[in-house]
């Protein structure tokens, strides 16, 4: 049975022990993602297109996207049309419709937990 498991405990003192095992395990996990984006950095230099090491494969991809920007300038909705979609304007629907009356369309999402 760990702390934090302890039925005897108070709930404001297992919520403190849980607040800190968090922040701690946030610390590590930021450490460890940094020494990650270290170690790719090193390896595109190392291996830029790829290869075997030992019993590893080491795949570098290059991902390629269209910039819509530069789309945009060079095909306007007025010339061709058939490349666009209109959407709703979220923002503009809170700016106009009372928040009363939008309340019917409000969806609650997962909860989420920050701990600082």
């Amino acid at each position: 049975m760990t702390t934090t498991d302890d039925p005897t405990l108070a709930p404001d003192v297992r919520a403190k022990i849980l607040a800190d095992e968090y922040t701690q395990l946030a610390e590590q996990a930021d450490h460890i993602k940094d020494r990650q984006d270290q170690i790719k950095a090193l390896l595109v230099e190392l291996l830029p297109g790829g290869g075997s090491v030992g019993d590893y494969k080491v795949t570098v991809t290059r991902p390629r996207r269209l910039d819509a920007k530069a789309i945009e300038a060079a095909f306007p909705v007025t010339q061709r049309p058939e490349l666009y979609r209109p959407a709703i304007n979220t923002t503009a629907v809170r700016k106009h419709i009372a928040e009363v009356n939008l309340e019917p369309f409000m969806v609650e999402g997962a909860p989420v937990v920050k701990v600082q």
